[in-house]
């Protein structure tokens, strides 16, 4: 655990800097990156703003169109026709929405608010933590709402849309316009910050999350992501950031009269906290990669190298990079597991009769060395059998190395200590036979069959190793022909055999 927590502290000291995979992480983590856009260019949000959103895990804008939802969808279901509300991956003038605060005549708990002295210094209000506001889509002239309707594809959840502005019953359906903005990790008052504040969109009347589904939306959805109410307002799913603001008051990425300072009192994440984080994250993307790929394969099939992985193939020369390994040594590394295991348990069957072949340090030796060796196989090869992500040959690697360790073991063990007497490596003291250390069983030599079967097996080895050496290499070769010798499964997905 300590060697495994050192590297990650040489990850964080050696690379401090911003990067293109800081999205997956909390805003409070890229703060302490150098370069992060969460400091560089975060500023204040202030109502009135132009503001486009991203959500946190689809990447995408909010967006709406003119376009309609369709009145009736292919499974039956009636829709409220209302404008499409959609999660667009690109820059686009439809992103814009614009913050504007309810009327409190209208919306009787927007009536607490009491402007701080900056602000009115200034003549701005700041968009904070808890606040009520509207979401104005000014390209089609509506208010993003939500309603009692089930969205597209997500029939638990609801339907998210907008009402123009001039609407006969916008003011019956005023309160379906109120959204609340919630920071994730921060407290209530807290200024909302561009591309720094994470937080969830809360409808005031039914109290569901604004969410970003990664399902697709039909043609009629011009294949955009759909965006819901989410019932589960929790989820860590629902979260959003802001990304660019445009506002008189803001010139360059930089609020006027605003002093160019960091934050008083900004939290550092300790090691400890930055470690945890990254562990989540990186567990909940892998959980995440479920999209099949032609190369993908199966746990169980990993031991007898079935699939391998195809990384760089050319036509010119007949060039491949194939993850393959050397087969014989994979084959052989199974077969010698399971024999340590059929081993074991012959052992425990004859102990329980009465006959001990080994001896209590042999023995100790047997189950600490080579036990250890199989146990860290298993450890490192069942949790896949778990997995829902996709799974791939190269995952099986580390517990190779055990299994080929543990193989060498047994194979030293069979051919140096299986036929020799106890007694005669005792020194002929029969009352010390079942004593004998394991250093004495090692200075036994082994019959001339066991080294001549250890020569025969490493040659093997050695010729598979430059049989396959071209497709591990991509060195090529001259003809298809000499090529498809080598494609001994038709599961290996050699291109151009």
């Amino acid at each position: 655990m300590f060697i495994y927590l050192f590297f990650f502290y040489l990850h964080f000291s050696l690379l401090p800097f911003s990067g293109p995979g800081d999205a997956f992480m909390s805003p409070a983590f890229q703060a302490g990156l150098k370069g992060s856009d969460v400091t560089k260019n975060a500023v204040s949000v202030l109502y009135d703003s132009n503001i486009t959103l991203i959500h946190r895990e689809q990447k995408v804008y909010l967006h709406s169109h003119p376009d309609k939802y369709p009145l009736r969808y292919d499974d039956g279901r009636i829709s409220s026709q209302g404008q499409q509300i959609t999660g667009y991956p690109h820059k686009d003038i439809n992103n814009i929405f614009t913050i504007v605060a309810p009327d409190p005549e209208l919306y009787p708990e927007a009536k607490g608010y009491k402007p701080h002295p900056q602000e009115v210094q200034r003549g701005v209000r700041y968009l904070k933590s808890g606040d009520a506001i509207r979401l104005y889509h000014p390209m089609t002239k509506s208010f993003l709402l939500t309603h009692d309707v089930a969205s597209p594809l997500t029939t638990t959840n609801m339907e998210i849309t907008t009402i123009p502005e001039d609407a006969d019953n916008i003011m019956a359906r005023y309160n379906d316009t109120i959204w609340y903005f919630e920071v994730v990790d921060g407290d209530r008052g807290d200024r909302l910050k561009s591309r720094r504040s994470h937080f969830r969109a809360i409808s005031a009347a039914y109290r569901v999350a604004l969410h970003a589904h990664k399902g697709i939306l039909p043609e009629w959805g011009f294949k955009q992501n759909e965006i819901n109410g989410n019932k589960n307002q929790n989820e860590k799913s629902n979260v959003w950031y802001i990304e660019d603001v445009e506002h008189p008051m803001i010139v360059n990425g930089t609020e006027v009269g605003e002093e160019q300072q960091k934050p008083k009192g900004e939290k550092q994440l300790s090691f400890l906290q930055k470690f945890l984080e990254l562990q989540s994250a990186m567990i909940a993307h892998n959980a995440g990669l479920t999209k099949p790929h032609p190369y993908s394969s199966t746990p169980i099939t990993w031991p007898f190298v079935v699939r391998g992985i195809s990384y760089w193939e050319t036509k010119e020369g007949l060039r491949q990079i194939y993850l393959l390994g050397n087969p014989l040594i994979w084959w052989a590394s199974i077969v010698g597991v399971l024999m340590f295991s059929v081993m074991w348990v012959l052992d425990r069957i004859l102990l329980r009769r009465g006959q001990d072949g080994f001896g209590i340090s042999l023995r100790r030796w047997w189950d600490r060395g080579i036990g250890f060796m199989f146990i860290a196989w298993l450890l490192h090869w069942l949790p896949f059998f778990l997995m829902g992500r996709m799974l791939f040959l190269h995952h099986y690697l580390p517990s190779l190395i055990f299994s080929v360790i543990c193989t060498s073991a047994v194979i030293d063990f069979i051919g140096r200590i299986v036929g020799e007497d106890p007694v005669e490596v005792a020194g002929g003291d029969v009352r010390l036979s079942v004593r004998v250390p394991y250093y004495a069983w090692m200075r036994t030599q082994g019959s001339l069959l066991y080294w001549s079967f250890l020569a025969a097996l490493l040659s093997a080895f050695l010729w598979a190793y430059i049989y396959f050496a071209p497709l591990t290499y991509g060195t090529g070769f001259p003809t298809v022909e000499i090529l498809r010798t080598r494609k001994w499964f038709s599961t290996w997905d050699l291109q151009h055999a």
